[in-house]
This record gives structure tokens, C-alpha cells and sequence, in this order.
């Protein structure tokens, strides 16, 4: 039997990985499913389903309606056998319930699978979900906080980030300096443009009123400027020729006196 070293079985299942990715970008779906049926076949996939379920999760001891809790070192290369040869004809075992009991006193029903039926949900896993928990491993800090809090997933197109396409950080109320949690979200780069070009188009649909407005108030600006422009230059004449003046309107209401008698 060959040897498999510890460290090889990791970087042989994501070299594969790599493989059916580069399928799924260019949509070759003939060497999608052969790749996929390949990772299957894998012996270093079923070596490291069998060590996440049985040595590493933090549920490894819990047993299913088979009742069987943990495996020893001989049962564990007797179930790497068995997922070679009844992978794809796997027939599920059944589920043991377990009561969990709420606050507002009603009561949850918690469905474990057996601990085969487990490494054969992580083989296929393997399989499905191959790219988007490493593209998660490749942010640090708030990224890849959000991209666990959204399960990698996009809230614009809810569509999962299974492509090398760049991660943006989102800000939902359009404030930049706002860094609060609640006000993130991460997205794909064409879905992030696509949120700011629909705020682009608010503010042209908006920017006719506001031209209106600016015109509104030019105009009365100009009106004002001509009555200030009148009443300075009436005040000049006045203080000109100010006898002129009184004696043109001591006239006219002698005149309108006289009409009379």
C-alpha cells in the first residue's frame, strides 16, 4: 500500500479543488463532473473526511442510532475502505434525536447522523463547497468576519463568492467613515459597482430640481440687486437736487388745489 504523509493529503485534495475551479470559470461542465467524481475517488479527500469528523470537530463523540461514539485506528482505515467502495450508492443511516430544551420552555429537537453517514456528508462537501471557506482564509480581520457572518455568501445577488473575483467591503449608508458591523456588508466586485451606480443615477434624477431651484434663486438674487440699484440711485438724485424737487411737488398740489374753485 502506498504511504500518504499528513502534510500531503491537504495540498492533493486542493490541488483538485484548484482543478474544478478553473473548470467551473471557464464552464467546462464534462470536467466538472469528472473532477467531482474524482475528488470522490480520492484517497487523500476520504483520509481527510475521516480525520475532521472523527479526531478534530468538537461533536467527534457523539454517537448516532448505531450507538457507535468514536473509532480506534483499525476502524477508521475499515471506513475509508467502505467510502471507496459504496460512495456513490451511499444509503443514509438514519437520525438520532436529542431534546434541547429553549428558554420559553418548548423544546428542540437536535438530529445527529451517524458518525459514517458524517465523514460521508464531508466527503461531498469537499466536492460542492471547494473554493468559497479558502477564499474566506485569504481576508484577515473584518472581511473575513463578515464573510463568516454571511456564509460566504453575497448579499446583492445571493449568489456564493466561488469565483477569483475580488471581495469589496460595502458601505449600506453611503458613509465611508462609518466602520460599525452593522453597517457592512461583503460583495462581489461587479455587485458593488452595481450599488453605486444606482446611487449615481438617484443623483441625476435629483439634479434637475436642484437646477431649478438654483435658477429660482439666481432670479430673485437679480431682482433684489435691481431694486437696491433703484432706491441708491433715487437717493443720489434726492440729495443732488433736493429744491428741485420739493418745488416740482409744491406745484403739482397748488395746481390740483386750484382745478376746484
Amino acid at each position: 500500500m502506498e504511504k500518504v504523509g499528513l502534510e500531503e493529503i491537504p495540498s492533493n485534495l486542493f490541488r483538485l479543488q484548484r482543478r474544478l475551479f478553473k473548470a467551473v470559470r471557464v464552464g467546462d461542465k464534462r470536467k466538472i463532473n469528472s473532477l467531482q467524481r474524482l475528488i470522490l475517488r480520492s484517497r487523500s479527500a476520504r483520509f481527510l473526511a475521516i480525520r475532521q469528523i472523527t479526531q478534530l470537530n468538537q461533536g467527534k463523540k457523539t454517537a448516532g442510532v448505531d450507538g457507535i461514539a468514536k473509532l480506534n485506528f483499525e476502524q477508521r482505515f475499515e471506513l475509508e475502505a467502505l467510502l471507496r467502495l459504496t460512495a456513490h450508492r451511499w444509503k443514509h443511516q438514519g437520525l438520532k434525536e436529542f431534546p434541547i430544551p429553549k428558554k420559553d420552555g418548548s423544546i428542540r429537537m437536535l438530529k445527529v447522523p451517524t458518525i459514517h453517514d458524517r465523514c460521508w456528508q464531508k466527503l461531498i462537501h469537499y466536492v460542492l463547497i471547494y473554493w468559497s471557506e479558502r477564499n474566506s482564509k485569504t481576508y484577515d480581520g473584518l472581511t473575513a468576519e463578515l464573510l463568516r457572518k454571511q456564509k460566504h455568501e453575497c448579499l446583492s445577488c445571493h449568489q456564493r463568492f466561488l469565483t477569483d473575483e475580488k471581495v469589496h467591503l460595502h458601505h449600506i449608508d453611503g458613509n465611508h467613515n462609518n466602520w460599525e458591523r452593522l453597517n457592512l456588508q461583503v460583495v462581489h466586485e461587479s455587485c458593488h459597482d452595481y450599488l453605486h451606480m444606482g446611487k449615481r443615477e438617484t443623483k441625476r434624477s435629483t439634479a434637475p430640481e436642484q437646477s431649478h431651484s438654483s435658477d429660482s434663486t439666481s432670479d430673485d438674487k437679480n431682482l433684489l440687486e435691481k431694486i437696491t440699484e433703484r432706491i441708491l440711485m433715487l437717493i443720489k438724485m434726492f440729495r443732488t437736487h433736493p429744491l428741485e424737487h420739493a418745488e416740482g411737488t409744491g406745484k403739482k398740489t397748488e395746481k390740483k388745489k386750484s382745478q376746484p374753485s
